[in-house]
C-alpha cells in the first residue's frame, strides 16, 4: 500500500511514545517479532500508539491455519474486534500489525475498510490445504493465495456475542455479562461484626457496570444488660440493585485494573431470635438501605477478574428490638460499613 507511508510520516509527530504499553498479545507469540514491534515496523522507531489500545489472541485452528483475533480500542470509542486467518502464523501477525498502524494514523480507515488488510507475498509459505475453510465460511477454492492472510468479520468467525454491526461488517461488543460470588464482613448497623456472603448478575461495559445483588448477614449476638442470659441474634438478607462508574488502567503484562465507584439500593428483613426469657420468639422487621463506596477489580484475563469492594450504608428503617418487661435491646445505627472479596466470570 504505497500511500500509507506518507500518510504515516505524517502522523509520527502526534503519536506519543507509548506504543509498547498499549500494544498487547495475550498469547499471540510465533517466530520472529512480538506485535507490537511488527506494528512499530509500520510506523516508525520514534512512533506511538496514540489514543489506541491493542489486544491480540491467537490460535492454531483445527485445519491447520492460524487465527489472531484483535481488539483494537479507542480511548473515546467502543471496541472494533477484526479476525485475522493465514496458514502462517507470522503472516496473520503481519496482517494484523497492519490494520493497528491504519488505526493509529487513520482511524476511519480501520473502521469500515472492506478490503482485507494483507502484507506482500511470502513466496516459501505453501498454500493451503484444500480441505481447509476461510473463517467466512466460503470453499477452500475461494481461499487466498499462499502468503496473504484473510481478514474476516467476527460475526462469522467467532461465537456469538452481545454486538452490534458496523458499516463494513465489523461487530463491535457493546456490552458483556458477569456473575460473581464473594463474601465479606459487615459490622455496624447491627450488634458486633459478622461475615456476610454475597452473589451478583450483571452487565458490564467499558467504563460502567450494573448489578443486581443478593447477600446473606450470619448472625451476631447481643445480650441483655440487666440480665446477661437472655438476648437475640440477629441475621439480615437483602436483594438489591447496584450501579458503577469504573475507570481503568490498562498494565504491560495484558492484565487490566479496575477502579468502580458504586452506589446501590437493597430490602429485605432482618431477623432477631430471642433467647434466655420467658416468651422468647423470632422477630421480623423491614430491612432496607443505601450504600456507597469505591472497589478494585484485578482482570488478569478477559474472562475472569477478582474483585474487592468497600462500602459504606445508611439504613432507612432503624427497627428497635426490646425484650418485654426487661429493656430495649438494640436499635439498627445509622451507619455501617462492608469490606468484601469476590471471584467474577465475564462472558462472553
Amino acid at each position: 500500500m504505497p500511500w500509507l507511508v506518507p500518510l504515516v510520516a505524517a502522523a509520527l509527530a502526534a503519536a506519543p511514545p507509548d506504543l509498547a504499553d498499549r500494544i498487547h498479545g495475550a498469547g499471540a507469540t510465533c517466530d520472529g517479532p512480538a506485535l507490537s514491534e511488527r506494528v512499530r515496523a509500520q510506523l516508525d522507531a520514534s512512533a506511538g500508539a496514540g489514543d489506541v489500545v491493542a489486544d491480540a489472541t491467537l490460535r492454531r485452528r483445527d485445519d491447520g491455519q492460524w487465527q489472531l483475533d484483535v481488539e483494537i480500542v479507542r480511548d473515546d470509542g467502543e471496541p472494533t474486534v477484526r479476525t485475522f486467518v493465514a496458514p502462517e502464523c507470522g503472516t496473520a501477525m503481519d496482517a494484523a500489525a497492519l490494520v493497528i498502524a491504519l488505526a493509529i494514523v487513520t482511524p476511519e480507515v480501520a473502521v469500515v475498510s472492506e478490503e482485507p488488510a494483507t502484507p506482500g507475498p511470502v513466496t516459501d509459505v505453501p498454500p493451503p490445504p484444500e480441505s481447509a475453510v476461510v473463517a467466512t465460511g466460503s470453499p477452500a477454492t475461494n481461499a487466498p493465495a499462499s502468503g496473504s492472510a484473510v481478514e474476516t468479520s467476527p460475526a462469522k468467525s467467532t461465537p456469538s456475542s452481545p454486538t452490534v454491526d458496523t458499516p463494513g461488517g465489523t461487530r463491535t461488543r457493546r456490552f458483556r455479562g458477569l456473575l460473581r460470588a464473594g463474601g465479606g464482613i459487615d459490622v455496624g448497623a447491627l450488634p458486633g461484626a459478622a461475615a456476610f456472603f454475597e452473589a451478583a448478575g450483571g452487565a458490564l461495559g467499558r467504563r460502567w457496570r450494573a448489578e443486581i445483588t443478593g447477600a446473606y448477614r450470619l448472625q451476631s449476638t447481643d445480650r441483655a444488660t440487666l440480665d446477661p442470659r437472655a438476648g437475640g441474634r440477629f441475621s439480615t438478607w437483602a436483594i438489591g440493585v447496584r450501579g458503577c462508574g469504573v475507570p481503568t488502567k490498562r498494565l504491560r503484562s495484558g492484565a487490566t485494573l479496575e477502579f468502580p465507584l458504586c452506589g446501590g439500593l437493597e430490602g429485605g428483613r432482618m431477623i432477631v431470635e430471642g433467647f434466655g426469657f420467658d416468651g422468647a420468639r423470632t422477630a421480623r422487621r423491614p430491612w432496607s438501605a443505601v450504600t456507597g463506596g469505591p472497589g478494585l477489580a484485578w482482570a488478569p484475563r478477559p474472562n475472569i477478574a477478582l474483585v474487592l469492594q468497600a462500602a459504606l450504608g445508611v439504613p432507612l428503617v432503624r427497627s428497635v428490638i426490646e425484650i418485654d418487661g426487661l429493656e430495649r435491646l438494640h436499635q439498627t445505627r445509622a451507619v455501617f460499613g462492608r469490606v468484601g472479596l469476590g471471584v467474577e466470570g465475564r462472558f462472553p
